[in-house]
């Protein structure tokens, strides 16, 4: 049998990683690896990924395209130098992110999918839609400099489902640059 002694120090590690494992699922030690997903955008191309790690190690990682990403050509974005962005930060038992800098990103990328399906766009307008989106997140910094691209595309289709003929690259609003981008 063993001493009393030995079994606690065996013992009392596994106590505290079960303790901690058992209250971040109510929202002690919230975001953290612990036991956390993460979601990103790359901002280059559109993909988001997905992330879970429990007990800080990462248990998952999927990167999955979008409407956005699949609107571009393979030649629109370089696979091989992704540049992600955090977007969200989700815990068991907390119902809410931290706000993150592209914290916005899924939802922009939400409205443009949306304005595609309610308002015809050809091909060549959907690409270049998208281009200036990421040309907003590649120069700013963050989602919030995207939204008045965001806004001037909804401007555009302002409720006019019924347009006689698709928009076109020469309808679409110019990419809009941040003030903290110029020189």
């Amino acid at each position: 049998m063993i001493p009393r002694a030995k079994r606690l120090v065996l013992w009392t590690p596994v106590g505290l990683a079960l303790l901690l494992f058992l209250g971040s699922t109510i929202g002690i030690a919230p975001w953290t690896p612990l036991n956390c997903r993460y979601e990103d955008v790359d901002i280059r191309s559109g993909r988001i990924r997905h992330t879970r790690y429990l007990l800080f190690c990462r248990i998952s990682d999927r990167i999955v395209s979008t409407v956005l990403s699949e609107a571009l050509l393979p030649t629109d974005f370089d696979a091989a130098s992704p540049d992600w962005r955090r977007v969200n930060t989700l815990s068991p038992g907390v119902p809410h992110s931290p706000t993150h800098t592209f914290g916005g990103a899924i939802s922009q990328m939400d409205i443009i999918a949306t304005m595609w399906k309610v308002v015809e766009f050809t091909p060549a307008a959907r690409r270049e839609s998208a281009l200036r989106l990421l040309t907003s997140w590649q120069r700013g910094e963050g989602a919030r400099d995207a939204r008045p691209y965001v806004n001037a595309l909804l401007e555009l289709t302002g409720g006019t489902a019924a347009q006689p003929e698709p928009i076109g690259i020469a309808d679409l609003p110019p990419a809009i640059v941040p003030a903290s981008a110029i020189d």
